[in-house]
């Protein structure tokens, strides 16, 4: 239900006030979703990662309307925890990547690009990676 909120949103109604707030929601329903796979294996995928990458966009939109720079650390953080707990999850890596890229790449975790962990990601998607 949050995806639709954020998407069937208005142009005119997107605010970096409004962007914010579905971000703290998102990460709100996040930590309460981790508890949904708290008992399975580290290859599997969390059940919630879907809502931690939807709280990293909406902190970048809300980084494209302010350039405030802090809406993208407080992604780059919650992403890296992210990885903690769904090590597999190529879209996290993928959007963290997008995010390092937007800040400079000064900070980029050499784990994420490392051709050890850029192998398990489909070809198609590899692309992302490396386009500016």
């Amino acid at each position: 239900m949050v995806k639709l909120l954020r998407y069937n949103l208005p142009e005119g109604q997107v605010t970096e006030e409004s962007e914010v707030s579905l971000a703290d929601k998102c990460l709100e329903l996040y930590l309460k979703g981790l508890k949904l796979g708290k008992d399975l294996p580290k290859t599997e995928l969390q059940p919630a990662d879907d809502l931690i990458i939807l709280y990293a966009h909406t902190l970048v939109s809300a980084w494209k309307i302010s350039n405030d720079e802090f809406h993208l650390y407080k992604a780059v953080v919650a992403l890296e925890v992210a990885l903690t707990h769904s090590q597999q999850a190529y879209q996290i890596r993928l959007t963290l990547i997008r995010i390092y890229h937007l800040l400079g790449g000064i900070f980029c975790n050499p784990l994420l690009t490392g051709s050890s962990r850029m192998n398990q990601v489909p070809p198609r998607l590899r692309w992302s990676t490396t386009a500016g």
